[in-house]
């Protein structure tokens, strides 16, 4: 398999002035929606296949939006990233607990569901998003947090099992 990644026009929208930036891996391009100034760096991994054969994007990429490198995002039914998320390194995203297009991905007990990033999240060094989870707008998941319930908005979640700490005014 090639390592350079899809031409802007394979993907279901690509906005102006984004960037994936090679060797990065984009598998199932035509299922990912991509905003504007949005940059995926070196060695990171964009996959969406949707369950059930969906014509319709599963990845919604936010404008302004980075990813660090080695960052992974697996999708089947639904990952939406907000605008201006930030990543670090290593972090991973999936809606699915097997790759995608895995059959496994429906056996029961294990059913995918949509991850969320709310607008102006981060995601520290090697964190991990988990099916169904939602990440509230401005929220900081802190580095090597495996987050498998929703991080309220402005607060900071890290541990594993991550553990949310609201801020406080």
């Amino acid at each position: 398999m090639a390592l350079d990644p899809p031409p802007p026009r394979a993907f279901a929208d690509f906005g102006d002035g984004s960037w994936v930036v090679p060797p990065a891996r984009v598998l199932g391009a035509p299922y990912i929606a991509v905003g504007a100034s949005v940059v995926l760096m070196e060695h990171s991994e964009l996959w969406a296949e949707p369950i059930g054969g969906s014509a319709l994007p599963v990845v919604h990429i936010g404008d302004g939006t980075r990813f660090a490198r080695f960052a992974t995002v697996w999708a089947t039914v639904g990952v939406h990233i907000g605008s201006n998320v930030l990543t670090s390194d290593y972090v991973a995203i999936a809606d699915c607990w097997y790759p995608p297009g895995d059959v496994r991905n429906n056996a029961p007990g294990l059913a995918s569901a949509a991850v969320i990033i709310g607008d102006g999240a981060y995601l520290g060094c090697g964190c991990f998003i988990g099916p169904g989870v939602t990440v509230g707008a401005g929220a900081y998941v802190g580095e090597g947090a495996v987050v498998w319930d929703d991080v309220p908005a402005h607060s900071v979640a890290q541990g594993n099992p991550a553990v949310a700490c609201e801020e406080s005014a």
